[in-house]
């Protein structure tokens, strides 16, 4: 047999490295061997995989993962590179949860996953996420229909405790009325500043009517 080669290694590269994947052609006395060499990042990406923010909802993060499963077979992806390509196209709120996973167990741990798996917990994930939303919009929902009610109490609150002070207002006018009336000292007035302050007062208008100037 005559064994066809890429730089004399059947199996091996040039730096002593086993190849992942190979396919042999045979014919007649001849043998071919033919290398499978995966994709760089560059050329996934030219395949235009489509982004997931996380607020797709199940419809399109289903969407998602059969749009990515094409890529991954048209782009010749080797499997240890389908994780890392994949979730290379997160953005928002499904990247903020990557990187904590990531930051759980670890960098070598979160890549060495299939992509089975990984589609797996996105799933799980996703569910997760639409609950806690649903239950957020209930909350709020219940929060919007208590808030009518709870004005309403505040303004009939206030209401009281304006009645409540208008009526502390009157009786302590009440008070000091009828205290006027039990101690006449208190409605003594000096006869002689009045009269004073009337004649001063009546002298100021009468030179500002009359247009009299003073004595000098």
């Amino acid at each position: 047999y005559e064994v066809n080669q890429n730089s004399g290694n059947e199996n091996e590269n040039g730096n002593g490295n086993r190849n992942d994947e190979a396919t042999i052609h045979k014919s007649g006395n001849r043998r071919t061997l033919h290398t499978t060499r995966g994709c760089t990042n560059k050329e996934f990406l030219n395949c235009q995989p489509l982004n997931l923010k996380g607020t797709e909802g199940a419809v399109g993060l289903a969407h998602w993962f059969e749009k990515m499963e094409f890529v991954i077979h048209f782009s010749n992806c080797v499997v240890e590179c389908q994780v890392m390509y994949a979730t290379y196209t997160l953005l928002g709120d499904e990247l903020t949860w990557w990187n904590s996973h990531v930051r759980t167990v670890g960098h070598e741990i979160a890549y060495e996953m299939t992509w089975k798996s990984l589609m797996k917990m996105m799933t799980e994930a996703s569910c997760s996420r639409s609950k806690i939303k649903k239950l957020e919009i209930e909350l709020w929902n219940l929060t919007v229909k208590a808030r009518p009610k709870m004005l309403q109490k505040a303004m009939e609150l206030a209401n009281s405790l304006m009645d409540q002070k208008v009526r502390a207002y009157v009786a302590r006018q009440a008070d000091n009325k009828r205290r006027m009336d039990n101690n006449p000292k208190d409605n003594y007035v000096h006869p002689g500043r009045d009269n004073i302050l009337t004649v001063t007062l009546s002298r100021k208008e009468q030179r500002k009517l009359l247009r009299v100037e003073p004595w000098t």
